[in-house]
């Protein structure tokens, strides 16, 4: 048998863990790329899997059916003197093999969705406890725009950046609300787009102490602004509730 005949499978087996972390990753912010690595990724996409298994054999054999772990042990190794009834035995329960593979992995989709769900409700990923920190997700930055590091449990209404910047020697400050931002490969900030920006020069700020909102600031036109972070020196982010906005 070609080598990467038990490849396959054992990726078939794998794959459910692999769907149910991507969806409870992603279900909590889609620009979130991870930067766990692929070894660290590949035993919990292990672990996820052996238990989404434990739970769909357990009902399969509790609904009449019975699992050949014979065969399956068979293909995996490429016993050449048991193949060939293996195959068969496989062959002749293709459909329902289907059918198990089917309904688990759309099932680990729904969980994995469902579970981020469940933390997000009930701010379980909120904090420095030991449940909180297993339950974050590999990106910093959504928590940092999302106010999930302080004391309060609440989404802020919206998140107001002031974002310092050089360009042609000179030195600006520009603010403006938070839409969205993206992340690259690696997990770290690439950019961020802002609205309703104002600009102005780092040498105007008269008066550190003035609010965000006031100041010798000059309107740029526009729906959306992308500053991307190589042009970012620092930045400033303020969370506002709904009295705040208010």
């Amino acid at each position: 048998m070609n080598i990467a005949f038990p490849a396959v499978v054992i990726f078939l087996l794998l794959f459910p863990g692999v769907v149910f972390r991507n969806a409870f990753l992603q279900s909590e912010d889609k620009s979130a790329s991870t930067a766990t690595p692929l070894t660290t990724a590949a035993a919990l996409a292990f672990i996820y899997a052996l238990m989404l298994h434990f739970v769909w054999v357990f009902g399969a054999t509790s609904l009449g059916f019975k699992i050949d772990y014979f065969s399956l042990l068979v293909i995996l190794t490429s016993d050449r003197d048991n193949l060939a009834a293996a195959i068969k035995v496989v062959a002749a329960s293709i459909n329902w093999i289907a059918l198990y593979f089917a309904t688990l992995l759309a099932a680990s989709w729904l969980l994995g969705f469902a579970f981020r769900l469940v933390v997000s409700t009930f701010n379980l990923d909120h904090g420095e406890n030991w449940l909180a920190k297993r339950l974050k997700n590999d990106t910093p930055w959504y928590y940092y725009f999302s106010d999930f590091e302080s004391d309060t449990k609440d989404m802020p209404a919206a998140v107001y950046i002031s974002a310092l910047t050089e360009v042609g020697g000179l030195v600006f400050i520009y603010e403006g609300f938070l839409r969205s931002y993206k992340l690259n490969s690696s997990g770290q900030l690439d950019r961020i787009v802002l609205q309703n920006v104002d600009r102005r020069l780092i040498c105007e700020d008269k008066n550190s102490g003035t609010d965000i909102f006031e100041g010798n600031s000059h309107e740029i036109s526009g729906d959306n602004m992308v500053i991307p972070m190589s042009e970012i020196k620092n930045f400033n982010i303020q969370y506002l509730y709904t009295e705040d906005a208010g």
